[in-house]
C-alpha cells in the first residue's frame, strides 16, 4: 500500500494530504490521498468498489460463492 501511494504522490505535482479512516461497517482502515487545495480525493485504499464487495460478503457472510455442500 505504502508503495502505491508513494508512486501516486511521485507523479503529481500538488499538494497533498494523507486522511486516514476506518469503515465503521467493516472496521477496515480507509487511506486517501487527497489535494490540499481542493479537497479532491486522488487515490483510496481501498477503493469504493473494493469496500463495497466487503460490504456484501459482510451482509451475506457466505463468502464469495453461495453453495452448498
Amino acid at each position: 500500500m505504502q508503495k502505491q501511494i508513494e508512486a501516486t504522490l511521485a507523479e503529481s505535482r500538488v499538494q497533498t494530504n494523507l486522511k486516514f479512516r476506518v469503515d465503521e461497517d467493516l472496521r477496515r482502515v480507509v487511506v486517501s490521498v487527497v489535494d490540499s487545495d481542493t479537497g479532491e480525493t486522488i487515490l483510496q485504499i481501498p477503493d469504493e468498489a473494493a469496500l463495497a464487495v466487503a460490504r456484501r460478503l459482510a451482509d451475506t457472510g457466505t463468502g464469495l460463492l453461495d453453495q452448498k455442500a
